[in-house]
C-alpha cells in the first residue's frame, strides 16, 4: 500500500469545508447594514393625508379658497415628511438616503430656476411661466414706448367737447352701478356672426375696467413704477393721455396695480389709486385738477388688497369709503377744490363702491363697509341706519343692489353668503333688518345682477340663481371663476376669469350657454363695459374692443 495516498486521504477525511451562506443572508447579518424599505411610514403618511384632505374638502364645500388652502398646506407638509421618513426612517443605505436628497434638491432648484410665479387664481392656484419669458408688464411698457398721441388728438388739437348720452357708461357698473344695459341691441348668433374685434393691445396690470363716454374709454392701470390714469380713443383703442403718480401698490395673492374705476362727472375724471390718491383731473387733457390721499387726510390704513372703491361724484360732493378713525369711515369732498365737506360714521373701509340710492322717496349714499351695510344722510352724513355685516376677514366687496323702494341686497364671500335687507322708516327713525339669509351665493368680489325677482351671481365661481322672496337656490351650474356679470336685457354677459365671454339665459331654470368666444388671454377679475354695442373688456395683460352689435 502506497502510504502517501493513505495520508492524503485521511488528510482529506479530517478536512472541514467551509459553511455555504445565502448572500442577502450575509448582508443582514452584517452588523450595521439595513434591513431592506421600511415603506409603511411613507405609506401612513400619504393615507392620512388623503383622509384628511377629504375630510377638509367636504367640511369646506362652500368656500373653494380653504379648499385649496387644504392642498397648499397638504402640498408643503406631506412633501416634508417624506423626506424626513426617507432619511431616518426608510432603512435604506445611506449612500442611497443621500442620492435621494440631493435628486429632491437639485429637482427644486431646477424648478425655481425654470419658472416664476406670475400670479394666482381666484381659486389661490399659482400661475406660472418660464423664467426667460418676457412678463405682461414688460410687453405693455414695449409697447407704450411705439405708441404716439393718438391721431383724434392730433388732428383736432384736442378732445371735443364730451357730452354723455344715452348708453354711455360714466361711472362703475353704469349709470346706477347696477351693471344693467337695457335695451343693448346685441347679436346673439356667434358663430354665424362672431364678434368684430375693432382693437387690441397690451395694457398695464390693474383691476379697474373702462368708462366710456364721448368717444374715450378710461381706466387706471400699472406703468412700473407708476400708477396710472388712462385715457384712450374708444375707436381706435389710442393712447390719448395718460396721469402718472410715483407709487406702486403690490401684492403677491391679488396682483399689482390700481383697483378702482375711474368716474366722470361733468368734464372731470376722478379716480382711487390702490393707496389711496384721490385725483381729479381734466377729462380733456388728463392735467390735475385736485388731488388728495385719503389715507393720509384721514389717518385710514391700507387696506390689505388695496383701495378699491370706486369714487361716487354727484352734485358737488365726491365720496370715498376711506375706514378712517375719529368719525371719518366716510367722506365727502368737494368736487371742484377737493375740500373736505364732512366726514361720518366709524365703518372700517372696504373694497366695495358706494351708491347713491332712493328709499322710501329719499336719497341716500348706501355704503358696504367693512363692518356692514349703512344709509348716510347725502349732505352730511350723517347715519340714517346701520345693519351689521361682518366678514373675517373684512373684505366686503360689492355693491349694494337695490331692489325695490324699501329692500337691498347684499353678499360675501368666506362662508358668509348673502342676504336680502329691508329698510324701515317710521317718520324720522330709520331701521334696517335683515329678511334672510342663504350660504348659497358667496358673492366675493363678483357683483351680482337682478332680473324678474331673481338675482344670479357666481358662488365662489359657479354662475348660481336665487329668488329674491325666499333666498332659496334656484340652479347653480357652470364654473366661470372669479369673473364679471352684466344683464343685458333677458340675457347675462359674462366675463369669465379666463377671458372668455358667455351669453346665457337669465331665468329661473337652468339654461346653457347661448354664445361664447375668448375675448382676452389670462386671469380676468376686471368688469366688463357695453356701450352701444361695443364691448369694452381689460384684464391686468391686455384690453381689447368688440363690436357685438345687430
Amino acid at each position: 500500500m502506497d502510504e502517501s495516498n493513505v495520508d492524503r486521504s485521511d488528510n482529506a477525511n479530517d478536512r472541514t469545508d467551509p459553511p455555504q451562506h445565502d448572500v442577502e443572508q450575509e448582508i443582514v447579518d452584517v452588523p450595521g447594514a439595513p434591513a431592506g424599505l421600511r415603506w409603511w411610514p411613507a405609506a401612513l403618511i400619504v393615507g392620512l393625508a388623503v383622509v384628511v384632505d377629504s375630510i377638509m374638502w367636504w367640511v369646506a364645500r362652500e368656500n373653494r379658497p380653504i379648499q385649496s388652502v387644504t392642498l397648499w398646506l397638504t402640498g408643503m407638509i406631506v412633501p416634508a415628511l417624506l423626506l424626513i421618513w426617507w432619511m431616518f426612517a426608510s432603512r435604506v443605505r445611506w449612500k442611497t438616503r443621500f442620492i435621494g436628497l440631493g435628486i429632491v434638491v437639485l429637482g427644486v432648484i431646477g424648478f425655481r430656476s425654470m419658472f416664476r410665479v406670475d400670479e394666482f387664481t381666484g381659486e389661490l392656484f399659482p400661475v406660472l411661466s418660464f423664467r426667460w419669458s418676457q412678463t405682461a408688464e414688460a410687453a405693455a411698457a414695449e409697447y407704450r414706448e411705439t405708441q404716439s398721441v393718438s391721431k383724434k388728438m392730433a388732428d383736432s388739437g384736442g378732445i371735443d367737447e364730451i357730452v354723455v348720452t344715452a348708453g354711455d357708461w360714466p361711472q362703475f357698473r353704469g349709470i346706477d352701478r347696477h351693471g344693467n344695459v337695457p335695451d343693448s341691441g346685441i347679436r346673439t348668433d356667434w358663430e354665424e356672426h362672431p364678434p368684430e374685434e375693432i382693437w387690441r393691445h397690451p395694457i398695464g396690470p390693474g383691476w379697474s375696467s373702462f368708462i366710456v363716454m364721448g368717444g374715450l374709454a378710461i381706466t387706471q392701470e400699472q406703468h412700473l413704477e407708476d400708477e396710472a390714469v388712462v385715457c384712450y380713443d374708444a375707436e381706435s383703442g389710442e393712447q390719448i393721455w395718460s396721469h402718472s403718480d410715483r407709487t406702486r401698490f403690490s401684492e403677491s395673492m391679488g396682483s399689482d396695480g390700481p383697483r378702482a374705476t375711474p368716474t366722470y362727472f361733468d368734464g372731470l375724471v376722478y379716480a382711487q389709486g390702490a393707496t389711496g390718491q384721490l385725483n381729479c383731473l381734466d377729462a380733456h387733457t388728463g392735467e390735475v385738477v385736485w388731488a388728495k390721499n385719503i389715507l393720509d387726510d384721514t389717518g385710514a390704513k391700507l387696506l390689505q388688497w388695496g383701495m378699491s372703491g370706486s369714487p361716487l361724484v354727484f352734485d358737488d360732493l365726491v365720496v370715498v369709503n376711506a375706514g378712517g378713525p375719529d368719525n371719518a369711515g366716510v367722506v365727502a369732498y368737494d368736487r371742484l377744490t377737493g375740500e373736505r365737506v364732512w366726514a361720518a360714521g366709524q365703518g372700517a373701509a372696504s373694497y366695495s363702491s358706494p351708491r347713491l340710492a332712493e328709499l322710501h322717496g329719499v336719497r341716500q349714499i348706501l355704503v358696504f363697509s367693512g363692518n356692514g351695510l349703512t344709509g348716510h344722510q347725502p349732505e352730511t352724513g350723517d347715519v340714517l341706519w346701520h345693519l351689521p355685516w361682518q366678514v373675517s376677514p373684512k373684505v366686503n366687496a360689492i355693491v349694494p343692489y337695490q331692489i325695490g323702494e324699501d329692500q337691498l341686497f347684499i353678499a360675501s364671500g368666506y362662508s358668509v353668503g348673502a342676504g336680502l335687507v329691508n329698510v324701515l322708516r317710521d317718520g324720522e327713525e330709520w331701521t334696517a333688518e335683515q329678511v334672510w339669509k342663504s350660504i348659497r351665493l358667496k358673492a366675493k368680489f363678483n357683483d351680482v345682477v337682478v332680473k324678474d325677482g331673481f338675482v344670479y351671481g357666481l358662488d365662489e365661481g359657479v354662475l348660481t340663481c336665487l329668488d329674491l322672496k325666499t333666498g332659496k337656490r334656484k340652479w347653480k351650474a357652470g364654473r366661470f371663476g372669479y369673473g364679471q356679470i352684466l344683464l343685458l336685457d333677458d340675457l347675462l354677459l359674462v366675463l369669465a376669469e379666463s377671458g372668455e365671454v358667455l351669453l346665457i339665459k337669465a331665468e329661473p331654470k337652468k339654461s346653457k350657454p347661448l354664445a361664447r368666444f375668448q375675448a382676452i388671454e389670462g386671469k380676468t377679475w376686471n368688469h366688463p363695459t357695453l356701450v352701444r354695442g361695443r364691448l369694452f373688456v381689460r384684464n391686468a395683460r391686455e384690453a381689447a374692443c368688440y363690436d357685438i352689435s345687430q
